[in-house]
């Protein structure tokens, strides 16, 4: 048996979208500089679905890739994700919004919580720093006295679910 090339996905004002099966991850554990030619590899290769989170710090690699491919936005499906310290509801927009900056994108069809985990954010979020190797200042990620991040359990997966009923 074969996978289909897409599968529909109904969306919030009731339409239905095709999401490709296959998508290309691009996680860099280390450097970033594998990432453009990585995926503009990827795209030349037929894959259309680009899986994405802004700690991964690649999004302007990405970016710049899809650019070079010459494939137009409209034929990508690309999902990004957001990291913990961005799971307080105003601060959701504003990963997305570095999220859309770096990549250089007006949209992405796809954007989830990385993690059922929300982390305290410190006061810099919105300019916040994004690379493999990054430091919870540049994350901006608040950290107690002994420098472990702070849980945001008002924000946390499980309180959320509790609270909803």
């Amino acid at each position: 048996m074969s996978l289909p090339e897409t599968f529909p996905m109904k969306i919030a004002n009731g339409a239905t979208i095709d999401v490709p099966v296959v998508g290309f991850g691009t996680w860099a554990a280390g450097g970033t500089g594998w990432c453009k030619e990585a995926t503009l590899a990827a795209l030349k290769a037929g894959y259309r679905h680009l899986d994405c989170a802004w700690k991964y710090g690649v999004d302007e690699e990405i970016g710049a890739a899809i650019r070079e491919s010459g494939i137009l936005r409209s034929e990508l499906f690309i999902t990004s994700k957001f990291w913990p310290q961005f799971a307080a509801p105003e601060n959701v927009e504003k990963c997305l919004d570095l999220v859309l900056k770096n990549m250089g994108v007006k949209y992405v069809d796809l954007y989830l919580a990385h993690w059922p985990l929300a982390l305290k954010a410190k006061q810099n979020i919105a300019t916040a720093k994004a690379h493999p190797k990054a430091t919870t200042d540049e994350l901006a990620i608040q950290t107690d006295e002994e420098g472990k991040e702070t849980v945001d359990l008002g924000h946390c997966a499980m309180n959320i679910a509790e609270a909803g009923g």
